[in-house]
């Protein structure tokens, strides 16, 4: 087999190609590439509506969007509210609003003051816009203070306040600070009254354990002496005399000192009221007293009766000053 074929080729070989290799076989032809399909859009459907135009919320804004602002913030303080309904009475719309909130938040988030306060020399309508945003009152009646429980200014507080007042809105205090500080003034007072109150119990104390070592048997005696020496006082300053104090504080009858002198001056004033505090005609009835006690003098019974002896030193005593 494999001599037939060499021999059938080699008796294929053409003149001048003896000797030359076979042939090399031919080229394949290249494959096309497949052509890609069209895509054919699909029809327009004829019944589809054109898109809406879109609506802006700015167009269906209710005329009292202010009122409906201040409202669903639930203020309770008709002082607070006030000022609210103020500040969006100045905003001509809901754009501006937006506007100023994304601002304010920009200021915030930056960390710079919010309130640049007052130009040098403000304007009247820049110095009320300032208070206006500031909780300052147009004028110092405007300030409308609001004390806590168990405060109350006097009529000489409220004098004083006037004055101060008028400093304040110089100044641009706002409410706020004003009420602050009048709280804390009063509650200072407070404070103060109630040590007064306590070191006059311990002063009184004190007084009365001196003044009875002192008058042994005569302190009720000198007391009602005191108080009837009072009485004599007019009416107006009684109670303004009575109630004094001393530099150092203390309640002036709190005084040992103070009582004694104003005991022995009521002895000199009113020499019977020690002996004979309720008698119409008082030398009458000290001379009558005495007479009756002279009586008993040179017995057994006048020397064994120390309080008649002081009894009658006594009426003697007030006898000799009243005349």
């Amino acid at each position: 087999m494999k001599i037939r074929n060499f021999t059938h080729r080699y008796l294929n070989v053409e003149p001048g190609q003896e000797g030359a290799p076979p042939p090399a076989d031919p080229a394949p032809e290249p494959t096309p590439e497949p052509t890609p399909p069209v895509e054919t859009p699909p029809p327009a459907d004829p019944a589809a509506d054109p898109a809406p135009e879109p609506v802006s919320m700015f167009d269906n804004v209710p005329e009292d969007w202010r009122t409906q602002m201040v409202e669903s913030l639930g203020i309770e303080d008709d002082a607070e509210r006030e000022k609210v309904e103020k500040m969006f009475s100045r905003v001509t719309d809901i754009k501006s609003l937006a506007k100023n909130y994304v601002e304010a938040q920009k200021t915030i988030r930056s960390g710079q003051k919010t309130d640049a306060g007052l130009p040098e020399n403000p304007t009247d309508e820049q110095l009320k816009e300032y208070r206006e945003t500031n909780g300052i009152p147009e004028t110092p009646e405007g300030y409308e203070l609001q004390l806590a429980d168990g405060l109350v200014l006097g009529e000489d507080d409220n004098r004083i306040m006037e004055d101060v007042f008028k400093a304040a809105h110089e100044m641009n205090l706002p409410s706020e600070q004003i009420n602050a500080l009048t709280n804390a003034m009063l509650e200072a007072r407070q404070r103060e009254e109630q040590a007064y109150i306590q070191q006059d119990g311990l002063d009184l104390q004190t007084a009365e354990r001196q003044l009875r070592e002192t008058w042994g048997h005569d302190y009720q005696s000198n007391v009602n002496m005191i108080r009837g020496l009072m009485e004599q006082l007019p009416e107006a300053v009684r109670d303004d005399f009575m109630s004094a104090r001393l530099p150092n504080g203390m309640a002036m009858f709190s005084s040992p000192q103070v009582a004694n002198f104003f005991a022995d001056m009521a002895r000199k004033v009113n020499p019977s009221a020690t002996v004979v505090p309720n008698s119409d005609n008082p030398l009458q009835s000290i001379n009558e007293e005495i007479k009756k006690l002279e009586s008993k003098m040179g017995t057994d019974e006048w020397y064994k009766d120390a309080q008649s002896q002081k009894r009658y030193q006594d009426l003697v005593t007030a006898r000799d000053r009243m005349k």
